[in-house]
């Protein structure tokens, strides 16, 4: 009887393993996926067209980090961490925070969190973000989080492509 029940369980667990690969190949294969590093362009409204750049990189399992040069006045900012999670066809939602310091005092002033839906064509995906404040005491992962509205526009992004030495 144990002898059955272990082949049953290892049985099983070999067909999850093959469907988690067949799916994820699928996905590759169909260009779902939003994983690499990408050169991205950040406009947001009301700065009369300003383009600020960008890095970003996407993990096949749903992280992300990003590093990116839109003013945030009166702050200072560290690098964005976060998750992306595909919601349709070549659709993906993108939730970043990076904790921000008070320009003059040095000391921590809240979180900034950014949030992006993109649609991905090859390797560029096009979007519109927002950015919102969260005061000390605010927990950023919370989806209702209360926050101030930083800034909107549109996000474009670029993979990088490995480039040989000439």
């Amino acid at each position: 009887m144990k002898l059955r029940m272990r082949s049953l369980v290892i049985t099983l667990a070999s067909a999850s393993m093959l469907l988690g690969v067949f799916l994820y190949a699928d996905d590759d294969q169909n260009g779902q996926r939003l994983d690499g590093s990408f050169a991205v362009s950040v406009v947001p409204d009301g700065f009369g067209g300003a383009t600020f750049p960008g890095l970003v990189t996407y993990t096949p399992t749903g992280g992300a980090m990003a590093v990116e040069l839109v003013p945030t006045p009166g702050l200072d900012a560290g690098e964005d961490h976060g998750g992306w999670v595909r919601t349709g066809h070549n659709r993906y939602n993108i939730t970043f925070i990076k904790m921000a310091t008070d320009h003059v005092t040095n000391t921590f002033a809240g979180y900034i969190k950014s949030r992006a839906t993109v649609t991905a064509s090859g390797d560029t995906f096009t979007g519109q973000f927002r950015i919102d404040f969260l005061p000390p005491g605010s927990d950023p992962n919370s989806v209702g989080a209360p926050g101030t509205k930083i800034a909107t526009g549109l996000v474009q992004g670029n993979r990088i492509k490995v480039q040989p030495i000439p």
